[in-house]
């Protein structure tokens, strides 16, 4: 099986192709690529808070019907695998990427991925986006619950590698992209604040900001954020702390997945308990 990340195809781009190809390397059993953001298109994409403007508005469901489309018409024959989370796992694992890439808003405010803006209930309205792609690929589309990732990665696997047809492999043991502890979280935005309003000037800012976000991606403030909520405690970011006034917004946009036996232990989390 052959995947590139960040590429296509199992490539990076088509001179890999053409290197594979007059390099005689087997060609493999399957060919992989992976973005998140198949799934959740933006017209900021690889942009950073700071770089994106807030009066860029788009039509975000069309966005992921023209994705889907396209994906279709390129590879017809293709498997998708689409991976799900549940609503309050998801909300604080956004609000995590978007503090690692410079953010500074507070968690639940007006912006995506946060609960409260209607471009969340779209990136996130599973029964939408279920429905597109068992529409355009029928049979040869997986939907797994991300949970029984957590909680059995061979039987997760197992799922994949049945589908494709090829031989078990052990998941490596590190952990890519961990999502940040609540005590980051929480001290994350105030460090970026206090960057943004210094009285440093922009040239020293961009700077500055350029070493800034490849420690906070890096967690090299780990130990001090966790040593700042010990002097100083604040309100903590984690699942907990979702206000149910955030995730109501998400019920009946799981119902596709209620009688998935799959889903069968993770219902609450999607918001299919009674």
């Amino acid at each position: 099986m052959l995947f590139e990340p960040w590429g296509t195809a199992g490539m990076r781009d088509w001179l890999h192709f053409t290197r594979q190809a007059a390099a005689g390397l087997p060609a493999g059993s399957a060919r992989v690529s992976s973005a998140e953001n198949l799934s959740i298109p933006t017209p900021w994409d690889g942009l950073s808070p700071a770089e994106r403007s807030p009066d860029n508005r788009y039509d975000r469901r069309r966005a992921v019907e023209v994705v889907c489309s396209e994906l279709a018409d390129l590879f017809p024959t293709a498997y998708v695998l689409i991976v799900t989370r549940g609503f309050r796992s998801a909300i604080v694992s956004n609000y995590s990427q978007y503090i690692r890439s410079g953010g500074s808003r507070p968690p639940y405010s007006p912006e995506p991925y946060f609960g409260r803006h209607e471009d969340a209930l779209i990136s996130f309205d599973y029964d939408f986006l279920l429905s597109l792609y068992s529409e355009r690929f029928g049979g040869r589309l997986l939907v797994l619950p991300y949970e029984l990732l957590q909680d059995d990665p061979r039987a997760f696997c197992g799922r994949i590698e049945d589908l494709l047809g090829i031989a078990h492999h052990p998941l490596p043991s590190e952990v890519v992209n961990s999502g940040l502890s609540r005590e980051e979280l929480s001290w994350y935005p105030r460090f970026t604040n206090l960057l943004l309003k210094a009285p440093i000037g922009d040239r020293n800012r961009r700077r500055i900001g350029a070493r800034y976000l490849r420690a906070l991606n890096n967690r090299r403030l780990q130990s001090l954020a966790t040593l700042l909520q010990k002097v100083w405690p604040k309100p903590l970011v984690d699942v907990g702390a979702v206000p149910d006034s955030v995730l109501e917004r998400f019920r009946g946009k799981a119902e596709s997945l209620r009688e998935n036996a799959l889903y069968a232990d993770y219902r609450a989390e999607y918001l299919l308990d009674a």
